[in-house]
């Protein structure tokens, strides 16, 4: 009888945790009049140009455009990325949340590189 019983429960305790375990940078909230989720942020278009940096947290990429009023934390396609310490133009979108917390969350949608260096660190 114990052994009957043992198999649905963790057959139901697996359920449970794949349910769970969406990871946070694939939530986006659609924009405009007829979105269904009021009160949350709305994705917004966004551009740039500035040096790309390590961020704090491993894995992580941080952006501060060149007239230095933006900081974004940047997330591309894991296929086609710019290594830290590049200066890039970048196009993209607005995420809600990330684990970076150096900026504003981005997804990026396009980007090349640019032929100026980035400036170094200021201390």
């Amino acid at each position: 009888m114990r052994q009957k019983l043992t198999v649905p429960i963790f057959v139901a305790c697996a359920l449970l945790l794949a349910n769970t375990g969406t990871p946070a940078m694939s939530h986006f909230v659609e924009s405009g009049a007829n979105s269904s989720l009021a009160g949350f942020p709305m994705r917004t278009n966004v551009t740039g140009n500035g040096c790309v940096r390590a961020g704090i947290e491993s894995g992580c990429l941080n952006f501060i455009t060149e007239d230095k009023k933006n900081s974004y934390s940047l997330h591309f396609d894991p296929k086609n990325m710019p290594t830290a310490e590049t200066m890039i133009h970048f196009e993209g979108t607005t995420m809600d949340v990330d684990t970076c917390m150096q900026g504003t969350p981005v997804k990026v949608t396009k980007w090349n590189a640019l032929k100026t260096k980035c400036p170094a660190e200021s201390k």
